[in-house]
């Protein structure tokens, strides 16, 4: 896949959808800036510049340890720049910061989102992260407005396990694989998509000082068994939290859900994988098959890489003619525009 479409200066920065590391609310359509204000937590900082370099022109959302803004260093191209505000001063959370900078810095992928810069501020110490800013949309904006097409899901899943086999190749587990952690864009005629937020990532066999935490890491609804029994985790944890989200992009329902978390853990431990085709009849046996394969209990019977995983997605594909998502270009101004296939439940 090529280089992915990034916001530059030939775009008005209130104009694209912006989809940045680390902020769930970080999807912006035609609307300024300021109608996002409110997703921001501390006083905005739009205008000023962060260590002398990169201007804050706006904001784009806010997560759980910081805000993110659309930055410009001099007249060159928009970038996202991520402040991380809710660090304490000891230096266990320097080093937690300098090795989440660190991993995302060892991953070059046509499907990982790519780490520019990051640093400190000088008067404050604030650590901040600087990220491609490219324009399209989050997955998890796709299931309130129906189902996927089998076509799309296949095609988007192959390019989220190159990424993923990129980083399992390294030894970095993702851990926080879900929907909101996936962008989807138009590239080149056709659909790009890259993995956003390795926040949660860790290194095997070198963190375990960091993530020896006595929590949990992850999202409940894409988690895996071993990961809620605390079991050593590996690659194919990542495998069964794309398998929750494939099966939630075709029927817009989560594989294992429950009326609160403990239900949702049970289930993830208990439950047998369910059926997409009882709920979307459409859906080819070897889909379904394959599914199926991401959501076993036991990690020995899932897919044993995410570079296996995107072998048998490329083999469906060709088997059963599924058709690569392509990119038109509408309106006034020609931009690209996707057709995403959304079909009813």
């Amino acid at each position: 896949m090529a280089s992915t479409t990034t916001a530059n200066a030939g775009i008005r920065p209130h104009k694209f959808f912006a989809c940045v590391l680390g902020a769930p609310n970080a999807i912006m359509g035609a609307e300024s800036f300021s109608d996002s204000e409110n997703t921001m937590t501390q006083k905005s900082r739009v205008g000023e510049v962060v260590d002398g370099r990169y201007k804050l022109l706006g904001p784009v959302g806010s997560g759980t340890m910081g805000e993110v803004y659309v930055a410009q260093e001099g007249k060159g191209p928009y970038v996202a720049l991520k402040l991380v505000m809710d660090l304490d001063p000891s230096m266990q959370a320097r080093e937690r910061f300098m090795r989440e900078v660190t991993t995302l810095n060892r991953l070059e992928h046509p499907n990982i989102v790519e780490l520019l810069d990051f640093g400190f501020e000088d008067k404050t110490g604030t650590p901040y992260m600087v990220m491609d800013l490219v324009m399209g949309d989050s997955l998890h904006r796709f299931p309130s407005r129906g189902r996927m097409s089998v076509d799309l899901v296949v095609h988007v899943a192959r390019d989220v396990c190159l990424g993923l086999a990129a980083a399992h190749n390294q030894n970095i587990v993702h851990r926080d694989l879900k929907p909101a952690n996936i962008m989807v864009f138009p590239e080149n005629g056709g659909v790009g998509v890259k993995i956003l937020d390795f926040g949660l990532a860790f290194v095997r066999d070198t963190d375990t000082k960091l993530t020896k935490t006595g929590t949990m890491p992850g999202t409940l609804p894409y988690m895996a068994p071993e990961s809620l029994k605390g079991e050593p985790l590996d690659g194919r944890t990542d495998l069964y939290a794309l398998g929750c989200i494939i099966y939630e992009l075709l029927t817009s329902h989560y594989p294992f859900p429950g009326a609160n978390d403990t239900q949702i853990g049970m289930a993830h431990l208990t439950q047998a994988p369910p059926k997409v085709r009882k709920t979307v009849k459409d859906v080819p046996a070897e889909i379904e098959e394959f599914i199926l394969k991401l959501l076993s209990k036991d990690p020995k019977d899932r897919p044993q890489t995410a570079g296996e995983a995107a072998m048998e997605l490329t083999d469906l594909i060709h088997s059963l003619g599924l058709s690569a998502p392509k990119t038109t270009h509408s309106g006034p101004s020609k931009n690209p525009v996707v057709d995403w296939g959304i079909l009813p439940v």
